[in-house]
């Protein structure tokens, strides 16, 4: 590795409160965050492949860590982080990687809630664990990110991330379970944009946003001002087709938003997906999705 260490890292890591008393402090506790942060960030998945990292990278790490006592074993990285205060050190990594990363206008942050696989423990009766998680997807990097007692908790935790996020400019995507009014405003208020996903479970706002497409399509889109794109990809064995139109025609906004609860509403989106799976003799159409979306943007979709 060459080069040394952007210092703010160190520097936002060496605030961090050191939760060891005086006699056992051998190791600086900015050396062991720094150390274990690079580690992970280049793979480690342990403590003891942390320690091998620090190892396999001495010389690289003294360049900007101070290491009086060489490489700290996995069993005092384990014990350090055993007493240390989870929160502060989620909110001085995630003031660093704002710091690090300038999310640009225009940028897509999907909000998910995905469940961890195989991280259910039947033997000691614990469920699997859910996430929420932020994604800058130009730069493939977790923002943010918070477990949930289970899916349904995931309402309440968007705004949580949300809040703690820089936005400014950027494009909030959210699948059906954060197509909230609420969480919609808050990221309007945040001077960002918004795409929501709309699935039945919010009947009568899918409802008025199926009928006017479902018409439209049928006529091609004949005398409406709209947008269309479509894709073609290949993925995991399966060819997926993706056909998007989207309008911003007044009479149709006031029709899905008549009392405008949705803030900023600009732009309605369908988009279609069929799915094909690769077969030697044929090609098997797997299923097909509507997916509707609402969004405050004056969209342009580009081919």
């Amino acid at each position: 590795m060459d080069g040394p260490m952007p210092s703010s890292l160190v520097e936002t890591l060496d605030t961090l409160e050191d939760p060891r008393v005086d006699r056992t402090k051998l190791h600086p506790l900015t050396d062991i965050l720094v150390l274990a942060v690079l580690a992970v960030i280049c793979g480690a998945d342990s403590f003891v492949a942390i320690a091998l990292f620090g190892q396999l990278n001495e010389a690289w790490l003294r360049s900007f860590l101070a290491l009086p006592h060489g490489i700290p074993s996995h069993d005092t990285l384990g014990r350090v982080f055993a007493r240390l205060d989870a929160a502060r050190f989620e909110e001085g990594f995630r003031d660093w990687v704002q710091a690090a990363l300038a999310l640009t206008d225009g940028q897509v942050v999907p909000i998910d809630g995905q469940r961890v696989r195989g991280s259910h423990d039947r033997g000691r009766g614990l469920g699997p664990l859910h996430l929420v998680s932020a994604w800058a997807q130009a730069n493939r990097l977790v923002l943010a990110q918070t477990a949930v007692a289970d899916q349904s908790n995931e309402i309440t935790a968007i705004p949580e991330r949300l809040r703690i996020l820089c936005l400014k400019g950027c494009i909030v995507t959210l699948d059906a379970m954060g197509c909230q009014k609420a969480i919609a405003r808050q990221i309007r208020a945040q001077e960002a944009d918004y795409v929501l996903r709309v699935r039945a479970n919010h009947q009568g706002l899918h409802d008025r946003l199926e009928d006017p497409f479902r018409l439209e399509r049928a006529a091609d889109f004949a005398g409406c001002p709209h947008d269309d794109a479509d894709t073609v990809g290949k993925n995991h064995g399966r060819i997926e087709i993706r056909r998007c139109w989207t309008t911003g025609d007044p009479d149709y906004l006031h029709h899905v938003d008549p009392d405008r609860e949705w803030c900023d509403l600009t732009s309605l989106v369908w988009v279609e997906a069929a799915m094909r799976k690769l077969l030697t003799v044929l090609n098997a159409v797997m299923r097909d999705q509507v997916p509707w979306t609402t969004a405050p943007l004056s969209t342009t979709i580009h081919t």
